[in-house]
């Protein structure tokens, strides 16, 4: 009763839909290994924040994912009934996670995945049961790259605050090149029409060039995402972007602003989080590891210049053009 009570409440958003969920929703995106995960988990550290990793990541979220960067605007004519379908799922927690791994994984991984969801669907189940029994759930933050392009939706229809994350292009090559992870370029392309405000004047060689070759790939995600990024700041004060460089610079700040535009109490469990995990004497994470939050903040910004080749850098300067302005000096 006292739900319903909350609900009813609501103030309307600017799609005329009323907020139907009693917690606060917000969303970390952005350009994947820009440092979406170090804010999720320094987030997660203020009392009643509830962080969700990737529940739109294809094979590791929740089920029915149809793909990497699915689109999804905030009009009711974009063609994407289906995804806005599965996100109402997620934000209302119905949604089911994701109990497969593709064969390529470690096998161990792939059983904790068969048996519970791995550690994601874990957190995801117990949220869903806080739900069930009428426990009180203050902010749900859904850390996730792969949200980034139903941004438009989420706080259109959803109601949500978002937080973009951004890294120079270089960077993000070099980071994605260590790690021998693809940009997923052919889900874009295959989502070209509904991205034509971010795609439209992107030759077919280029969209060829970028599902070749890897670094091609890299430096035409980076240009989409850019302009969507920044054209969505634009349209919704609901969402800042925040680049890597400033967050590796000074965290403390970074996390202050983050916190002010989500409106999450920045507190001292923050503090000692991020004076444990910035002043690492390492750069990269050890061998075999996807994430080390114990690194060297201020020499991470800028060790792509000594890490990749002036021809490397040059190609991704060709395929980003000027584009690289929407974020960077140069």
């Amino acid at each position: 009763m006292f739900q319903s009570v909350f609900i009813a409440l609501q103030p309307e958003n600017r799609s005329g839909k009323m907020k139907d969920h009693a917690y606060n929703l917000t969303v970390i995106c952005g350009l994947a290994r820009s440092g979406t995960t170090y804010v999720g988990k320094t987030l997660s550290r203020a009392r009643g924040v509830h962080l969700i990793n990737e529940p739109l990541n294809k094979d590791f979220g929740v089920k029915g994912v149809p793909r990497w960067y699915a689109y999804a605007d905030g009009t009711d004519h974009d063609n994407s009934s289906d995804i806005k379908r599965l996100i109402q799922g997620i934000v209302d927690l119905k949604a089911g996670w994701t109990h497969s791994s593709p064969p390529e994984y470690p096998f161990l991984t792939r059983l904790s995945k068969r048996v519970y969801g791995g550690r994601s669907g874990l957190e995801w189940s117990a949220l869903r049961l806080k739900k069930f029994f009428g426990l009180a759930i203050q902010t749900v933050c859904f850390k996730d790259p792969f949200a980034t392009f139903a941004l438009g939706h989420l706080i259109q229809s959803c109601s949500a605050k978002a937080v973009c994350l951004t890294k120079h292009p270089c960077a993000l090559y070099l980071s994605q090149k260590r790690r021998g992870q693809t940009g997923h370029i052919e889900d874009l392309f295959a989502q070209r029409k509904r991205l034509g405000r971010y795609t439209g004047d992107i030759s077919a060689g280029t969209w060829e060039s970028a599902m070749s070759h890897h670094l091609a790939g890299v430096a035409l995600l980076w240009k989409i995402m850019a302009r969507a990024i920044t054209s969505q700041a634009k349209d919704f004060a609901e969402l800042s972007i925040v680049r890597h460089e400033d967050l590796c610079v000074d965290p403390v700040k970074a996390i202050k602003r983050i916190c002010v535009h989500l409106g999450i109490p920045y507190g001292p469990r923050m503090e000692r989080y991020i004076e444990d995990t910035s002043r690492g004497d390492r750069i990269y994470a050890k061998d075999g590891k996807l994430h080390s939050y114990k690194r060297n903040s201020l020499a991470l910004k800028d060790a792509w210049h000594s890490e990749i080749s002036p021809q490397e850098e040059a190609m991704i300067q060709d395929i980003v053009g000027d584009d690289i302005r929407l974020l960077y000096e140069k």
